[in-house]
């Protein structure tokens, strides 16, 4: 607060208020500081960036590509926007459109981690395990230690497999943070539904990403755990 203070005009400063308050899930606070921030500023990318996420929760994925759009716009050689325009689809279980959208980027940027990743991730949520599995390790970082690797190897049985990526995140959270969504993620994968709750509460003490935290209500991950008292609870956290 201490740099508006200062000058009031600062884009920059509302929307890093913006962004703290995104991710200490204060979602009316964040839309105001955020369309300040735009206002003063017109081409923030981070801000529209969020502010589509908060207009993804609230359901209204239609305003939340248009918003992507513009950082695409501001930003056309960002690939990060374009698989958050697809993981937004996945959010409203959109996968095939989600999937045109990365598919049109991969002609230009074939080897490109974070679109990859993000394919394999609709795979995955599309319950396509073993194309998953195949593209996550083609990527050329993270083949043997990504969490979602780790969860779609658990929903296809190969426990083995799931459980060394989650020793794996378990022994490096120990040392560094690790996003307990993460965790939470690789125990839902093999069935551990307890743990995935355990885990999921202590992201929520620890301020975890907000992006996949908030996106909880939408994630076809924990739909067996939806009528969870527990999960339950802490949906009402995040309104």
């Amino acid at each position: 607060m201490t740099a508006l203070a200062i000058n009031s005009n600062d884009g920059g400063s509302y929307g890093a208020l913006g962004a703290i308050s995104f991710y200490k899930f204060e979602k009316g606070t964040a839309e105001r500081y955020l369309e300040k921030a735009i206002e003063i500023n017109p081409s923030y990318v981070g801000a529209y960036d969020k502010l589509a996420w908060i207009r993804v929760f609230d359901g209204d994925l239609e305003s939340a590509v248009s918003l992507f759009k513009k950082v695409l716009a501001l930003d056309p050689l960002s690939n990060k926007y374009t698989a958050n325009i697809a993981f937004a689809h996945a959010y409203f279980e959109q996968y095939d459109e989600g999937l045109k959208v990365l598919n049109d980027k991969l002609l230009k940027f074939p080897n490109d981690n974070m679109l990859i990743w993000m394919k394999a991730n609709l795979f995955s949520l599309q319950e396509r395990y073993y194309e998953a599995i195949n593209l996550f390790n083609s990527r050329s970082e993270g083949t043997s230690t990504n969490w979602m690797l780790g969860y779609t190897y658990g929903k296809l049985g190969e426990t083995d497999k799931a459980k060394k990526i989650l020793n794996y995140q378990l022994k490096k959270s120990e040392t560094s943070f690790v996003p307990p969504y993460m965790i939470a993620t690789i125990y839902m994968g093999l069935g551990d539904e307890e743990k995935a709750l355990d885990w999921l509460e202590k992201d929520y003490e620890a301020g975890g990403l907000g992006l996949f935290f908030w996106g909880l209500k939408r994630d076809v991950k924990f739909k067996s755990v939806s009528q969870n008292p527990r999960f339950i609870s802490l949906l009402n956290k995040i309104k």
